[in-house]
């Protein structure tokens, strides 16, 4: 039985035939920012690339959010060292911010999508230095105990009202705190998603963000990380 399209299906089509041309308009906006290099046009060709690749990250999100309510998105999970991947994750961070890392020596074996941690890791870590100041180092850390990892991503801005705490994961959620900055309120929302599909738990407290997944169950040492 042929499944009939629905409104979702026309509004993914019209994502995807957005794409194409933001692509081209951001590699032609690149290319004529260098040919002008010196030019007075030079930081309005730099500006049409930039707005380009906002509304391609814009596009992802809500493509990648739509698939996440549809429930057609699936993580393959393997075992991985969670240590390995933070470590990895905040030096390729480039935000030019003082990330302080603390997690085990030993690994951390978790049964995970290494990519979909990192891109949890990578949306923390940026609204991390959206939203304090830039001389603050933010703090990484990872801690093993019981069952379960913990990540944690603490920052030194002011932090979020109590009152607006329960919209942190909804859909197109926008805080008082944002200000100005610009963002497609589907964040933290996908990162949710990310983290329940993994069987673990994401929440804020006392200006950090952390997220708990289970550890890999094994009759082997690596299991039980030193800590």
């Amino acid at each position: 039985m042929t499944r009939r399209a629905g409104p979702d299906d026309d509004l993914l089509l019209v994502l995807h035939e957005l794409r194409n041309p933001l692509v081209g308009i951001d590699a032609a906006a690149r290319v004529l920012a260098t040919e002008l290099n010196g030019h007075p046009a030079t930081p309005r060709a730099r500006s049409i690339a930039s707005e380009a690749r906002h509304m391609l990250a814009l596009l992802e999100r809500v493509s990648e959010a739509m698939a996440i309510s549809a429930r057609t998105v699936r993580s393959v999970r393997r075992p991985i060292d969670l240590a390995q991947v933070v470590r990895e994750t905040a030096a390729g961070f480039q935000r030019g911010r003082e990330i302080v890392v603390s997690c085990p020596s030993a690994p951390v074996m978790v049964r995970a999508d290494a990519g979909r941690i990192r891109q949890v890791l990578a949306n923390l870590l940026t609204n991390a230095a959206q939203y304090s100041p830039a001389e603050a180092p933010i703090e990484l850390t990872l801690r093993a105990r019981g069952a379960r990892a913990t990540v944690s991503v603490r920052d030194q801005g002011p932090g979020i009202p109590a009152r607006e705490r329960s919209q942190l994961f909804r859909k197109f959620a926008r805080l008082s705190t944002a200000g100005e900055t610009r963002g497609s309120g589907l964040g933290l929302y996908i990162c949710k998603a990310i983290i329940d599909e993994h069987g673990g738990t994401i929440g804020y407290k006392e200006k950090t963000f952390s997220f708990t997944i289970p550890l890999q169950r094994s009759s082997g040492s690596r299991s039980r990380p030193r800590r």
